[in-house]
């Protein structure tokens, strides 16, 4: 009897472990029911030794013992029954992701897992009166945030403006406003609004300040504004420049700075005006810019002073000079052009309009190109070249 129970227990173990293979070969062969090839050896070796036991230990039973094993082999094939249709389920499954994928557009390796893919939408702004929405793109994204391009405004330059500012710039702009309060500065006097006649009509009270600035480049304001009042005895309109003779033009101009390349500049620009603009200047930085013998100093300044619009800081060699004495700029600079820009990066646009007008004439009386009286300047301890000149001058009166 014990050795019947014996074999009963073995055959029971061996019977589940053929269950258990063939339910390893009804599985899909995925990644979490792969079975290495060293144990599918191993176990279809026992399968061997099992069936050919079977038919040894199977008639040598007794009644009792063949009606219990008869059972388990009966639940054993409910067991197989049961192995079939679940594979039966595992094709059918299959089958329908094949068929799914194949819809989507997938390959046989994606069909594990179908991935509905998120559709992409457009986003469109509705305008706003506080915020232009001209040149604008926007791209198209995923749902869930949107980027917009569009060129950046003169009000978002000045939201946005660079963190880099000078140290202590108001107040240093503060003592050039009392050093200045008095306007006795050339610039003052002989501007070039000033010395353009304000009583004749729009157009030639226009067409005066763009000679006078023309005129002032590499030029002090005392030449430039006698050279001015020789035209206007002369009659400085367009259709008397353009009737005058350029070696009548350049005895009127001279002694004014590279005046014989002047005399050329103002009849080339005379002749544009009369054909192009009908008498007039142009209204726009860029058409101003487009007329030999205007810069971007020049530009900036007839804008402001002819059609009484501000554009940019106008940046001439006293501006240049006292921006990188003072420190106004993060890097030096060796343009007035490359200055123009630094200032106005981080310059607020309320002190565009007098900021040409005071580092003028200040440069004319007191931060001179050679010998700046640092000594009686405000800002003697915040300018980093007064400080230095400071130190030097005292270390030199002690050595006497």
């Amino acid at each position: 009897m014990s050795l019947n129970v014996v074999n009963i227990s073995w055959y029971i173990s061996v019977t589940r472990l053929n269950s258990y293979l063939h339910l390893l070969k009804m599985l899909p062969a995925s990644e979490n029911h792969q079975v290495h090839n060293g144990n599918r050896r191993h176990t279809r070796s026992l399968c061997r030794k099992s069936d050919n036991s079977n038919l040894e230990f199977e008639s040598k039973m007794s009644p009792r013992v063949a009606s219990y094993v008869s059972d388990i082999k009966t639940e054993d094939t409910q067991y197989t029954k049961l192995l079939e249709n679940s594979k039966e389920a595992v094709g059918r499954n299959k089958t329908y992701r094949s068929d799914t994928a194949s819809q989507q557009g997938l390959s046989d390796k994606n069909t594990t897992r179908v991935r509905k893919q998120r559709s992409k939408i457009t986003i469109k702004y509705e305008k706003n009166d506080g915020f232009e929405n001209n040149n604008t793109d926007v791209e198209t994204v995923s749902p869930y945030f949107a980027t917009k391009k569009h060129e950046q405004t003169d009000l978002e330059r000045e939201n946005k403006r660079s963190k880099w500012e000078p140290e202590g710039w108001l107040l240093v702009l503060n003592n050039i406003r009392e050093m200045r309060k008095h306007q006795d500065a050339p610039v003052d006097s002989m501007g070039c609004d000033t010395i353009s006649d304000r009583t004749s009509a729009p157009e030639i009270f226009r067409y005066q300040v763009l000679l006078s600035l023309m005129l002032s480049s590499q030029t002090k304001d005392e030449v430039t504004s006698a050279a001015m009042m020789r035209l206007r005895e002369h009659g400085c309109n367009i259709d008397n420049i353009l009737e005058t003779t350029d070696e009548k033009l350049g005895k009127l101009i001279y002694p004014v700075g590279f005046w014989k390349r002047k005399v050329e500049y103002i009849k080339k620009t005379t002749r544009i005006l009369k054909e192009k603009y009908h008498g007039d200047i142009p209204p726009s930085l860029e058409g101003l810019l487009q007329l030999p013998g205007i810069g971007p100093k020049m530009a900036h300044l007839i804008m402001k002073c002819a059609w009484d619009k501000l554009t940019g800081i106008g940046v001439d060699t006293h501006v240049h000079r006292i921006s990188n004495r003072l420190g106004w700029v993060p890097t030096p600079t060796k343009e007035p052009e490359k200055t123009r820009k630094f200032l106005e990066d981080w310059l607020p646009r309320e002190y565009w309009n007098e900021v040409n007008h005071l580092l003028v004439g200040f440069g004319q009386q007191l931060c001179r190109p050679i010998n700046p009286a640092c000594v009686t300047c405000l800002n003697k301890e915040l300018c980093p070249t007064g400080r230095k000149n400071v130190k030097t001058m005292k270390i030199t009166k002690k050595k006497k």
